[in-house]
């Protein structure tokens, strides 16, 4: 299909946006927050988020593919610039409703190629793959693999893929699978994933998750423990943290 604007015009008009909203404060306070290097431009989440809901809706009504839309994407994410690949990423997000089962393979390359941060992964995760395990739930054993990557990214996507379906009470075998090989992984942004993943799954069995808990506490890292307990009961908490 012949696009009425091209993907050029709608990248450098994305560009364009983000630098006339960035600050240097933003970017400073950015720098401040994550411990890994990321290329900031300053630019707020509520900002990015608009430019994602407005240009959207603009490659809806110019006649945009979902296919168009993936090279899009992909593009904006190649230059490694935080704002850009977050438009990216939000843009492929508003299309779940076209996912095939074929673009898994699309991202899992994204995530092992552009996706740099904790941030990142957590759109990736819960939007992106979340959705396509939705869709697709025989997925959930190649996600599982991503337990055992060398990534630490792709460690916390096998996790935070689930944080939705958690709390919706599906996938609860795959999320205590996952759990169990990986809350004593080295890496802090690795517990932290699983800790989020067990914490909302409290919210749909709070039984299971305290049981799972209880089994594993004393081998635990503390870190996974106060993360997956946040959502229990005061006594079932005390439980828990409790060694």
């Amino acid at each position: 299909m012949l696009m009425a604007v091209s993907e050029k015009a709608v990248l450098d008009g994305v560009r364009r946006e983000l630098l006339a909203l960035a600050t240097p404060g933003k970017k400073a306070a950015e720098e401040r927050f994550f411990k890994e290097k990321v290329n900031f431009l300053g630019c707020t989440y509520v900002d990015i988020n608009r430019i994602v809901d407005r240009c959207s809706t603009s490659l809806k009504r110019e006649g945009w593919t979902y296919d168009q839309v993936l090279a899009l994407a992909e593009r904006l994410m190649r230059n490694g610039v935080y704002e850009e690949t977050a438009v990216g990423l939000g843009l492929v997000a508003k299309r779940a409703a076209d996912f095939r089962r074929s673009d898994f393979a699309t991202f899992e390359r994204w995530l092992n190629s552009y996706i740099t941060n904790w941030a990142h992964t957590d759109t990736i995760g819960p939007h992106i793959v979340g959705e396509m395990l939705g869709m697709h739930p025989e997925l959930a054993s190649r996600v599982f693999k991503w337990t055992k990557s060398k990534n630490r990214w792709a460690r916390r996507a096998a996790a935070v893929s689930y944080v939705i379906h958690g709390k919706r009470g599906r996938f609860h075998p795959q999320i205590f699978r996952t759990a169990e090989a990986m809350y004593a992984d080295d890496d802090e942004m690795v517990q932290k994933g699983v800790g989020w993943m067990l914490k909302t799954t409290s919210q749909s069995d709070e039984r299971a998750v305290v049981a799972f808990l209880q089994k594993h506490k004393r081998r635990m890292p503390r870190l996974v423990l106060r993360y997956a307990s946040e959502k229990l009961t005061p006594a079932n908490r005390k439980l828990v943290m409790e060694r």
